[in-house]
């Protein structure tokens, strides 16, 4: 079994946010979905599974100590990032730091709180541009979150090529991922690994690859006031943006495909001698 996230975690930063009004794919109709259908397949997977392999540690600690899953067949192997992506990075200190977001367009991504932060930081940093690239819904859907008084301040790129993604990062400076809940996402893997700068929530499997002041900044999920100042001590700054983002790219150096198939594979004939087979 492979397993991305905690549904106990979407749970509960759903309901959280759900009070908050800020929760649109949590309503009863989903609440009662996921109770019914989603947590008992869930659970089945878990609880009758042979081997797991999970991409955060988060998860990892949880099939341990939450579904008692034997710690040698339990691994954590995170993504690998291809290659591609480690490029020269120039960091640009006489523009305005462009900032990039890039993923679904979904209410559990922290986007309410990136809309807060953006209200404030436009007028205190003239010029500023956040990019919305990969979203999946149309730009008008997006303006109209947003409002006016951000629209001529924000880029939406619904669809982005897999194969031009390593040009998406070199064209900007931050990239901006305040998720309330994930698994590892490897967006954050191949940003870091191109050498951007990087803001991201303190959950999940997020603090499993960046420490923050060393190879990127972690802000409290949920928290606008934090990602706005994460922003505003970078943009006063490109050797900060600089001394990151290179610390990053060299972090992502040892995140490489191989090395997770390794891993995977190792895990893979530990549990097949377990149960007293020869792997092929």
């Amino acid at each position: 079994m492979t397993l991305h996230g905690l549904e106990e975690r979407r749970v509960r930063v759903q309901s959280r946010e759900m009070k908050k009004g800020r929760a649109w794919n949590f309503k009863l109709r989903n609440r009662l979905w996921h109770r019914f259908y989603t947590f008992p397949l869930y659970r089945g997977a878990i609880r009758t599974a042979d081997g797991a392999h999970a991409y955060s540690r988060d998860v990892w600690n949880i099939l341990q100590l939450k579904y008692n899953l034997d710690p040698d067949r339990t691994a954590y192997i995170p993504s690998g990032v291809e290659s591609r992506f480690n490029l020269p990075r120039r960091y640009d200190s006489s523009s305005p730091p462009k900032l990039l977001y890039a993923g679904t367009w979904l209410d559990q991504r922290g986007i309410f709180y990136l809309r807060d932060a953006l209200e404030r930081l436009v007028p205190r940093i003239p010029g500023i541009t956040m990019t919305f690239a990969g979203c999946g819904f149309p730009p008008e859907v997006i303006n109209e979150f947003f409002g006016p008084k951000l629209t001529s301040s924000i880029v939406i790129l619904p669809v982005v090529p897999s194969e031009q993604m390593q040009q998406l990062f070199a064209a900007h400076d931050v990239f901006l991922f305040p998720s309330l809940m994930e698994g590892l996402p490897s967006v954050l893997l191949e940003a870091m690994a191109s050498g951007m700068t990087v803001i991201t929530a303190e959950t999940c499997g997020m603090p499993d690859v960046v420490e923050d002041g060393f190879n990127g900044l972690l802000v409290s999920p949920a928290d606008s006031a934090a990602i706005e100042e994460a922003v505003l001590r970078l943009a006063a700054s490109s050797e900060l943006r600089q001394s990151l983002g290179q610390e990053a790219q060299r972090t992502m150096a040892r995140y490489t495909w191989e090395r997770s198939a390794l891993m995977l594979e190792k895990l893979f004939r530990h549990v097949i001698a377990s149960e007293g087979k020869t792997p092929a």
